[in-house]
């Protein structure tokens, strides 16, 4: 009798760990090979890392990301220093204002299981920006009501693997269409937007024109940069981080509503995202 209940048991326990991994398969509710991590300033970059979170692509999704990217190397390092790395370059050339009040950034992380990525992305750009006094609030995707919404609308199981399905669709708008890609699990989505960014962006050439470019926008803004950071103290710090939380608090709902449309991140000759989903 007793032999039966544990036999009956330990195969109830196998079948149970065969379906979970079956769902796990399908549904893409696992820990991922790799990494994939958006940031929305106004210039817009996508990483790809590993799962030491080395990063294995870099791409920029506009025409401004572009000019920023000339001549940096992010290919190989850790996601925080790639991360604060581009807020710095944001911030020389006043994508990010570093003296303003209406600054905001919105990160979208998909790592599976793990939410320790996102911690690490969120509290390193934090961090840069307590330590060099600059108000900004940061919103996450899978917070940004709007996202929310067009996911349910959409029948996709996430905003975060509605952003996934909205990069690829917008790198290669021919070669995929929706519903084979929302058909996928989050792994394989992004496979694509690896093997997308190795195709479509070579990090190492760039025009003399873009080099013009991003040297004229840093110039301009070296000055005002520099007397900011002058300022910056350990008193200052602390004073600015009360100020900081303030800000974050009175802020951070408004972003959260919709973000692209209270920010305005698209400009007049970009695709917007959900205009790639209609096509």
């Amino acid at each position: 009798m007793f032999k039966t209940k544990e036999i009956f048991t330990i195969a109830f326990v196998f079948l149970f760990f065969i379906g979970a991994g079956v769902f796990t398969y399908f549904f893409g509710v696992k820990s991922h090979d790799y990494h994939y991590i958006r940031l929305d300033v106004n210039p817009k970059v996508e990483f790809i890392t590993d799962d030491n979170n080395k990063v294995l692509t870099v791409y920029p999704i506009n025409d401004q990301a572009k000019i920023l990217l000339v001549d940096e190397n992010f290919i190989g390092l850790d996601i925080k220093k790639a991360c604060e790395k581009f807020f710095d370059i944001c911030v020389r050339t006043n994508y990010i204002d570093i003296d303003g009040e209406d600054n905001t950034v919105r990160i979208t992380v998909v790592s599976g299981f793990m939410q320790a990525l996102e911690l690490q992305v969120f509290e390193t750009i934090n961090n840069y920006l307590i330590k060099n006094n600059i108000l900004t609030v940061i919103v996450e995707n899978d917070s940004d009501r709007t996202e929310v919404t067009d996911a349910k609308e959409k029948n996709v199981s996430s905003p975060n693997k509605l952003a996934l399905i909205k990069t690829i669709m917008l790198q290669a708008p021919d070669k995929y269409k929706f519903e084979d890609l929302n058909s996928k699990n989050e792994n394989k989505l992004i496979e694509i937007i690896k093997d997308l960014h190795n195709k479509g962006y070579s990090p190492n050439q760039h025009t003399a024109d873009e080099r013009d470019s991003k040297a004229q926008l840093i110039n301009t803004h070296s000055e005002k940069v520099k007397m900011h950071l002058e300022k910056v103290t350990n008193a200052s710090t602390r004073e600015f981080h009360k100020r900081f939380d303030e800000y974050k608090r009175l802020n951070k709902g408004k972003y959260e509503l919709d973000f692209d449309k209270i920010y305005n991140t698209t400009f007049p000759d970009e695709k917007d995202d959900d205009e790639v989903l209609k096509n």
